[in-house]
């Protein structure tokens, strides 16, 4: 009874990004977060109440904490709580801010998250996992065709946010390739396979919408290096995957133009306009500069180069190393750098930064262990494209729950592999 509580509170996350929240509500607390907080500590409670009476979540907690991969997310996790305890200023690297409510706290959810999925979910309630975060997806992008068909301009959905809404789709991608990867039911098995890929074609119709550059580009190019090392197939083959593919989303479009009487050229045109990310391109490369020198030990002391400003002080750093060229690219002050990585790296010191590194490195060695080569295909696809992603972005809430979930279920196939579970 337990167990199946703890794998309802799992399913139940990502409906969390159904949850409109305009505003905060204190302290700087979303309603998605608070919902997802909520779910997390049951989940948490329940595994609490499991752990005393039931040995085998003991043996799995032991196996988990034992895992070469969990232990490196372990290492990042524990830099990030050190960096906001060093912060400069403590309540932002806790709770994060009134904009983003994506402090310590959310990491702490996220963490506790992970540990109830990978101990407690069997294969079967991880399906559930996936077909519950799809279907939020099918949801959102129902919800985002209506705002466009009303004029919204990269309308945003439930989300609220154009970008953050493509972020989902590319785990919803990735997440359709999964159930895909782990459904074995012969019988129905040509009917799963086209409603999976259906999906993917309305979720990158979805991107296409939102106009949204990094995520359009994560995955074209997470799809070209899955290639590279999905051998199965020949470049005539992947070739011929890729023009049918390109013919079903122009259908697509085709469809939702005049069936919803959409105009798709802003959106479109955002997306290949040179011009436009040549501007934005400008703006970030002076951000890289702003924040090379905001962890400079020269300018501003060894506390800052190793362990950073503190967990979401990016926007300290930046006024501290502002650079006014900016100002002709991108007016707007930056609180986030728009790269993770150079979030990472400003935030919790270089020090917090190579344990990020490792953390990637022990994902991709964790893929490349992985005997079923669909199951491969797809994480591989669902972390290349995040990984490339995040290099212009940065994550919200919803995105971070979501990555969580896929990054859990890594482990959870890590375990399996070594015959921990």
């Amino acid at each position: 009874m337990l167990h199946n509580g703890i794998a309802l509170c799992v399913m139940a996350m990502p409906l969390c990004a159904l949850l409109y929240d305009p505003n905060v509500i204190f302290p700087f607390i979303t309603l998605k977060a608070f919902a997802f907080h909520s779910l997390s500590l049951l989940s948490l409670i329940l595994c609490s109440i499991l752990f005393f009476i039931d040995e085998k979540l003991r043996i799995n907690l032991w196996l988990l904490f034992s895992n070469k991969l969990f232990q490196s997310y372990l290492i990042y996790f524990s830099f990030i709580i050190i960096s906001g305890i060093f912060s400069e200023n403590y309540f932002v690297s806790l709770w994060g801010t009134s904009e983003r409510a994506d402090g310590i706290y959310l990491q702490l959810f996220c963490f506790y998250l992970t540990v109830a999925a990978c101990s407690v979910l069997n294969t079967n309630q991880w399906k559930m996992v996936f077909i519950s975060l799809i279907s939020v997806s099918v949801v959102l992008f129902i919800f985002q065709i209506l705002q466009f068909g009303r004029s919204y301009y990269r309308p945003g959905s439930l989300l609220n946010q154009p970008t953050f809404l493509a972020s989902f789709y590319v785990i919803s991608i990735g997440s359709c390739l999964l159930l895909n990867s782990i459904i074995n039911h012969s019988r129905f098995n040509l009917v799963y396979k086209s409603i999976t890929y259906s999906l993917i074609i309305v979720f990158i119709l979805g991107i296409i919408i939102s106009g949204t550059r990094a995520s359009f580009l994560a995955i074209t190019l997470a799809l070209a290096v899955t290639y590279f090392f999905y051998k199965k197939i020949t470049l005539k083959q992947a070739l011929l995957i890729g023009a049918i593919s390109l013919l079903l989303i122009l259908g697509g479009l085709l469809i939702a133009i005049n069936l919803f009487n959409l105009d798709l050229n802003k959106s479109i045109t955002r997306i290949f306009n040179i011009q436009g990310n040549l501007a934005t391109l400008h703006s970030r490369l002076i951000n890289v500069l702003i924040s090379l020198n905001a962890i400079n030990p020269i300018e501003v002391g060894f506390k800052n180069f190793l362990i950073g400003w503190g967990w979401g002080n990016y926007y300290l750093a930046w006024d501290y190393s502002y650079m006014p060229m900016i100002n002709q690219f991108d007016p707007a002050p930056f609180d986030k750098a728009h790269n993770t990585y150079l979030d990472i790296l400003v935030s919790t010191g270089l020090i917090g930064f190579f344990a990020f590194y490792h953390f990637i490195k022990k994902i991709f060695q964790s893929i490349a262990s992985i005997k079923y080569l669909m199951l491969k295909f797809s994480m591989l696809f669902i972390f290349t494209s995040k990984f490339i992603e995040i290099f212009f972005t940065f994550d919200s809430v919803t995105g971070l729950i979501a990555s969580q979930i896929i990054f859990s279920y890594l482990i959870f196939i890590d375990l399996i592999n070594k015959g921990d579970l």
